[in-house]
């Protein structure tokens, strides 16, 4: 058991490894970032969330998420790439509902992009075709989803957990787990009105909705994890901006 736990470990931080690797290429291939090694530094001292829970599989979304961002940073020049992001988008959604803040964000920014009826039209699709063919494996995907939000309000109520509170306690934990900086500088527009502006602008969309929407409520840390490499990303960015 032991022997396995650390091969499991191991098979994880190799998994957050190359997706800090996936953040720092996009960071230097970014056009307009000067200071790269301090973007770098950026992708280098992140991760708390899921250095944190190292020993659990939602480490390996943190890989997910940098795959699904690379793919959109890709589709830009190459639309067909937003297929790729839309299977992404699919296979993080079948292990936790957190991915949808991912999804969101591939989605938002693909629509306001260039070529964005054709980019957006690949990413739809794949991820559509995804969900056919699970349902013809005799998964209904939309069903299980369904009764897990269902689920999880039934479980806030009964253990109390009221909105307000629990939407504070989310703060307090992102800037736990996720860290200060990045948390404080996605608050920051980067300079131009480009792709980078409009991956930020989706990025701050969603961070704020899955903050506040009541939907985590005592495991934001966990969903944290999900939406990391978009955080460091920016943080990347902004530094890299400097």
């Amino acid at each position: 058991m032991i022997e396995a736990a650390l091969k499991l470990v191991i098979l994880f931080g190799l998994a957050l490894e190359v997706g800090k690797l996936l953040l720092a290429y996009m960071l230097w291939n970014l056009p307009g970032i000067k200071g790269r090694g301090i973007a770098l530094l950026a992708i280098a001292m992140g991760g708390n969330a899921a250095v944190l829970f190292l020993g659990h599989y939602d480490t390996f979304y943190f890989l997910i998420s940098a795959l699904t961002l690379l793919m959109v940073f890709y589709a830009f020049s190459h639309p067909a790439a937003g297929a790729f992001a839309g299977i992404l988008t699919g296979i993080g959604g079948l292990f936790t509902l957190g991915f949808g803040s991912v999804g969101g964000l591939a989605a938002g920014v693909l629509l306001t992009g260039t070529k964005k009826r054709q980019t957006f039209g690949f990413f739809a699709g794949a991820g559509l075709i995804m969900a056919a063919m699970l349902y013809c494996a005799g998964i209904p995907v939309w069903d299980i989803a369904w009764k897990c939000l269902e689920n999880q309000q039934l479980f806030q109520q009964m253990s109390g957990r009221g909105y307000w509170i629990w939407s504070a306690l989310n703060v307090l934990d992102a800037l736990l787990f996720c860290g200060v900086l990045p948390c404080l500088m996605i608050f920051v527009p980067p300079a131009g009105r480009g792709r980078v502006f409009q991956m930020w602008l989706c990025a701050l969309f969603f961070w704020l909705f899955i903050l506040f929407s009541g939907g985590a409520r005592g495991e934001f840390g966990r969903l944290a994890v999900v939406y990391l490499p978009a955080l460091l990303l920016i943080l990347g960015i902004r530094l890299g901006e400097t």
